[in-house]
């Protein structure tokens, strides 16, 4: 009996160490990755359409190098959605198109805050 309370709270620990790592992982992210977006955007506002494509490259840099690690922790369409927002906003803010750009952007910021959801800590995400 002793065995099994005691096997049973290094499972729940280790599961608890999981997604409170994971969590932490998503949060970082998704902070970093919103952070960027609110700049970008700041930046086109501001005419600066040129800094803020390289503003995008970096942010397309930054979620690439995240992405194998989310990819153990978020469903893979999520991620690509993502992915897909972000080449869609830079493509559309180098030809300029306003409209697809605000929509890819904010689409972007959803996205980002349903995974950041996703993965927050709770009880169902432990069992």
């Amino acid at each position: 009996m002793k065995k099994r309370f005691v096997s049973m709270l290094v499972v729940l620990t280790l599961s608890l160490a999981i997604c409170l790592g994971s969590f932490l992982v998503m949060r970082h992210v998704a902070e970093e990755i919103e952070a960027m977006r609110t700049e970008v955007l700041r930046m086109a506002d501001a005419g600066e359409t040129e800094r803020a494509g390289e503003r995008i490259t970096q942010m397309a840099e930054m979620w690439e190098r995240h992405e194998p690690l989310l990819e153990a922790i978020s469903p893979h369409e999520t991620l690509h959605a993502v992915t897909e927002l972000i080449v869609e906003a830079d493509a559309d803010l180098a030809a300029w198109d306003r409209d697809d750009f605000y929509r890819a952007m904010n689409l972007l910021g959803v996205a980002i805050e349903h995974l950041y959801l996703e993965e927050r800590l709770r009880l169902e995400n432990i069992f």
